[in-house]
């Protein structure tokens, strides 16, 4: 019993410090480590560890002036250095351009950007592929979907006329496939029509939900369901638990203005609230005889329940919420978690390409290539980085989902 008691005893007062377990055991752990958001993570243990990490940070070229901010989209952004493409991303609350070079596709358009992940749809194979920008490692942070049947069925019927890049007008994920690897739900807009298709994690084929031409301009996911905006502003509900999927109209209509062109968002704010937003845009020949787009203002929209039909009520101000906005991602926040944004306003890359457009014909339509903003108090629109239109195939918001509110402190 002594014996026993000794051992525990000295078992109990036996209290090991991990802040300073020695280097290379520290190295060998964070060698593992290849999600940027868990670099940060073991950075922020203490400033033994973070230490520890400078190297890999430089390694990677980050350093202390880069601020990653959860829950605020930056713009991913293609650029050339040294005759080599490469990506960086641009701190739109700071107005910062942070030199990371990531490993993501750059002569590839992204279809989708959501919880963190790009989106792309391969030209050959038409194999839908997500990829964590944020992941320094080897394939974990690139998933393979199944082929978009529908792309290679259309391709074989168009032939050297089908335009691959613009068949999906837009994609989104209904959860982090990081967190939730076997219950989440891509959703997609695709073809002529502007059809809704439908993939969850663990299937081996597409679900399609075909009705008359819907032209669907924007879509979310929600409780299991797709909702999704048409061209007429309708908010339509689509239910992919049953197959087949069905789907019903929910809202009264909601037309935009005379003379302009328009393209429609949605978004669930923090209350529930869904939010319809639409994009003004008007059509010039500013260049030879190449029309071109340019976005002159925004109209907002709120859900309001009217017995069975829901309509449409409009709404004069966001208050202390912004809106980010695009073919690839939407996304509302409040302004006062993230010092730098404006409130009342509405960020958007005016790059802008019509997808319908682009699908038939690529030298359509063209556009000024910026990313702005627009204030809903005065209106006015200001344009806080330019794209240069000669190297810039495509760019996104994407979305750095970290549980630390910034970078580590420390590093010089």
């Amino acid at each position: 019993m002594k014996s026993t008691k000794a051992l525990t005893t000295s078992s109990s007062s036996f209290e090991p410090d991990w802040a300073w377990l020695p280097r290379n055991l520290l190295f060998m752990v964070l060698n593992k480590l290849f999600l940027l958001s868990d670099m940060i993570r073991f950075a922020s243990v203490c400033s033994h560890w973070r230490f520890v990490a400078k190297d890999r940070f430089e390694q990677l070229n980050l350093h202390g002036n880069m601020h990653f901010t959860r829950n605020i989209p930056m713009l991913l952004i293609p650029a050339i250095e040294n005759d080599s493409p490469i990506h960086n991303l641009f701190s739109i609350t700071r107005g910062e351009i942070y030199d990371l070079r990531l490993p993501v596709p750059y002569t590839k358009r992204y279809i989708g950007s959501s919880h963190g992940w790009l989106i792309i749809l391969d030209e050959v194979s038409f194999v839908v592929t997500l990829i964590n920008p944020f992941y320094f490692g080897n394939s974990q942070g690139i998933i393979h979907l199944p082929p978009f049947i529908a792309a290679l069925d259309t391709s074989e019927e168009e032939g050297q006329d089908f335009n691959c890049e613009y068949f999906v007008r837009k994609a989104i994920l209904s959860s982090d496939p990081a967190t939730s690897p076997n219950d989440y739900v891509l959703m997609l807009i695709y073809g002529e029509f502007q059809l809704l298709a439908s993939w969850k994690s663990g299937d081996t084929h597409w679900t399609y939900v075909n009705w008359e031409v819907p032209l669907i301009y924007d879509l979310m996911y929600s409780h299991g369901q797709i909702l999704a905006v048409d061209i007429l502003g309708q908010l339509i509900s689509c239910d992919i638990r049953v197959k087949p999927a069905s789907h019903s109209i929910v809202s009264d209509h909601l037309l935009g203005m005379l003379g302009t062109f328009c393209r429609r968002y949605i978004v669930k704010l923090p209350d529930g609230t869904i939010l319809q937003t639409v994009r003004l845009l008007r059509a010039c020949k500013c260049n030879k005889d190449v029309p071109a787009f340019f976005t002159i203002g925004f109209v907002l929209y709120k859900l309001l329940d009217n017995n069975d039909r829901k309509k449409w009520i409009s709404v004069e101000s966001l208050g202390e919420g912004a809106l980010f906005v695009g073919d690839n991602h939407s996304q509302y926040v409040i302004t006062s978690n993230f010092p730098g944004c404006a409130p009342n306003s509405v960020y958007f890359t005016d790059y802008y390409e019509d997808a319908d457009s682009k699908r038939l014909n690529s030298y359509h339509f063209t556009a000024h290539r910026y990313i702005g903003v627009c204030h809903l108090d005065d209106g006015i629109i200001r344009r806080i980085f330019y794209l240069v239109e000669k190297i810039c195939l495509d760019s996104c918001f994407v979305t750095y989902l970290v549980t630390v509110n910034a970078y580590p402190s420390g590093f010089t």
